[in-house]
């Protein structure tokens, strides 16, 4: 999955996205990731419901799960569950993942400020 997310590198640069964000859950049977907006190069913040998941052609909640596929593999984790945040960072070309949201995002998205 991960050249899936790095293939979007050149596109998402060229439209001005620095870094994407999203979340996960996960455990038993299911597994879920949310795309919750992007960070643009001039800075502006824009939430995923203005996106409508996709920004120039980019699908970004696919996006969104790629990459937290290819840091975690799958989901199918019993009853052991997982929750997080995941930043694609075009910049710097990273995934990072992030257990507690809280870290990232404060109580608040960067687009809710």
């Amino acid at each position: 999955m991960l050249w899936k997310v790095s293939r979007l590198t050149g596109p998402c640069r060229a439209l001005g996205v620095k870094r994407v964000f999203g979340s996960y859950d996960g455990g038993g049977d299911e597994s879920f990731t949310y795309f919750n907006g992007i960070e643009m190069s001039d800075g502006r913040a824009i939430s995923a419901e203005l996106l409508r998941g996709e920004a120039g052609g980019i699908d970004c909640e696919r996006l969104v799960e790629d990459a937290a596929f290819a840091l975690m593999g799958r989901f199918d984790a019993g009853n052991f569950q997982l929750h997080g945040v995941v930043i694609i960072d075009f910049d710097t070309c990273r995934i990072t993942d992030e257990r507690d949201a809280d870290v990232v995002f404060g109580h608040k998205m960067p687009w809710e400020v």
